[in-house]
């Protein structure tokens, strides 16, 4: 069988802030650029970017009316879609000069057609969802990265559909990254620095015992546990009132997924989950980030 590579969901913060000073801008001292979280992403290169050819993101902060892959034949330019922070988080002094891979961009559409999923290639630039987590974990750019979309629909199901149409890119030096947040209400945040509130927690923790339990458990009920989500886990509406950053986490999930019941039964495509960083900051948002092998 081919060696294949994991499949990472990271949590990606707020806006710009792991190239922040928390002295300047204490709302975000706990995820500044000295911050824990800021530490982690730095080593999610040197820990996951062994035999990557090309890394694929699938950012929270990319909605098309159908799957789009981004398609640009020049420099990639960056969106810098988030406001109000400190001048030094926008060009020019905040930039990732990375290149693309149109290969991969082309492949992409041709897995989804293959799955009878739309694609459509668009010129456009990368979002902070890919250039904010991949500038710490890729700092010298020489990687080629592609952008996926969400579709806007947000309809659960079909995003791990897409995952599991994506999932061969994983012998193909494809590193698949859904870059999301487990926990996403930015209208009702706790205090910085101050107590982590229990709906926060209680959710964090579903989420993890439902992807661990996909290695001791039938993986189809932690599948549709994941599926159900937004009804079956406690204060789900109230993590996330969209599920746009939530979504990332399900492509993963699908693109790691078994791809054939009988390979699975056999144990040589079993799906392990690794919770590879943990923290609650500002009382409700949830830095979890995964690992799927």
């Amino acid at each position: 069988m081919e060696n294949k590579l994991p499949v990472l969901f990271l949590s990606h913060g707020g806006g710009p802030c792991f190239f922040m000073d928390g002295e300047d801008q204490p709302t975000f001292g706990e995820l500044d650029k000295h911050s824990r979280s800021a530490e982690f992403l730095r080593s999610v290169g040197k820990t996951y970017g062994k035999d990557v050819k090309t890394i694929l993101v699938i950012s929270a902060h990319w909605e098309a009316s159908t799957f789009e892959v981004s398609y640009q034949r020049g420099p990639t330019p960056l969106i810098y879609d988030y406001y109000g922070f400190p001048e030094e988080t926008y060009s020019p002094h905040l930039v990732y000069p990375v290149g693309t891979d149109l290969k991969v961009a082309d492949r992409v559409c041709e897995l989804l057609a293959a799955s009878n999923l739309t694609c459509r290639k668009t010129d456009r630039g990368f979002d902070h969802g890919v250039f904010i987590p991949l500038k710490l974990a890729f700092p010298e750019a020489n990687v080629p990265v592609v952008q996926l979309s969400l579709k806007s629909d947000l309809d659960i199901a079909t995003h791990v559909r897409l995952g599991e149409a994506l999932s061969p890119l994983r012998g193909e030096g494809v590193l698949i990254i859904g870059s999301g947040q487990v926990t996403h209400n930015l209208r009702d945040l706790g205090q910085p620095y101050g107590p982590v509130l229990p709906w926060a927690t209680e959710f964090t923790e579903w989420l993890r015992r439902t992807l661990e339990d996909v290695a001791r458990k039938d993986f189809a009920a932690s599948k549709k546990a994941l599926l159900n989500i937004m009804t079956e886990a406690p204060h789900a509406k109230r993590c996330h009132p969209r599920i746009e950053h939530l979504l990332p986490l399900h492509v993963a999930f699908g693109a790691a997924s078994p791809l054939a019941p009988a390979e699975s039964d056999a144990g040589s495509n079993t799906l392990a989950v690794e919770r590879i960083y943990s923290q609650i900051v500002i009382g409700t948002m949830s830095l979890d980030s995964y690992a799927f092998h």
